[in-house]
């Protein structure tokens, strides 16, 4: 795929249905700077956006990657420009899933270290849970639960390996009471600032009574003994 003639034939296709940059900014949608790299040869429209200038310009895919019309000549081109773009697409999604589940690891395994150090260096005993729930739509993976004999931590990752707008639910006795309202990715709670309204001195208690509600939809929270800190000096 030549980058120089895909930018070539967007101008083209452009002008051709006599409309400015910006009203074609306008139609995908993306600042009017973005088409004008696109045009200049500067940036490479990615996979959706190339799709949707196909559709708006009423040309196939194909003639979008090849950067000119099909032909019989220029037929057998394109297939193999559409087929090697794909290749190369495919490869840079592979490496950008391995970095993306690289750093996940890396940050989940420096939260861990951070916390675990913290607390053996604060308290005797700390005991570490594992935290999940599923439902139709959604999927805890990568939360933990730590708990000493001072306070209580509860940290969610990601859901769905996304990050979502949720809301932290304490439920008992018929009541349900909001713990934490924001991004699944930086919720950090410490039920200790909750004394009264959750026990602390009862893991079973917060076990049994914590809910996530994302969009709307109720998602029970289960604990899995992970491992148990005891500190040694």
């Amino acid at each position: 795929m030549d980058q120089n003639k895909m930018s070539e034939f967007i101008k083209k296709l452009r002008k051709e249905k006599n409309i400015t940059q910006q009203e074609l900014a306008d139609m995908i949608p993306v600042d009017r700077s973005v088409v004008s790299k696109w045009e200049r040869g500067e940036a490479q429209p990615p996979v959706d956006k190339i799709i949707l200038l196909s559709n708006i310009f009423n040309v196939s895919i194909d003639e979008m990657i090849s950067g000119e019309r099909v032909t019989k000549e220029n037929q057998k081109e394109q297939k193999e420009d559409l087929s090697n773009f794909l290749i190369k697409q495919e490869s840079k999604y592979k490496k950008a899933k391995r970095f993306a589940i690289i750093t996940s690891i890396i940050a989940l395994l420096i939260l861990v270290a951070f916390l675990s150090y913290y607390f053996i260096q604060t308290f005797n005993t700390e005991k570490v849970y594992k935290v999940y729930g599923t439902n139709n739509n959604y999927t805890i993976k990568d939360g933990i639960l730590m708990v000493t004999r001072e306070n209580t931590y509860f940290k969610i990752g990601g859901i769905n390996d996304d990050i979502y707008e949720i809301i932290l639910i304490y439920k008992k006795d018929g009541h349900a009471d909001e713990l934490y309202k924001g991004s699944s990715d930086s919720i950090l709670v410490d039920f200790n600032e909750y004394d009264g309204l959750v026990n602390n001195s009862n893991i079973n208690n917060i076990k049994d009574n914590l809910y996530i509600v994302i969009n709307g939809e109720d998602l029970r929270i289960l604990f899995f003994y992970y491992l148990n800190l005891i500190m040694l000096i």
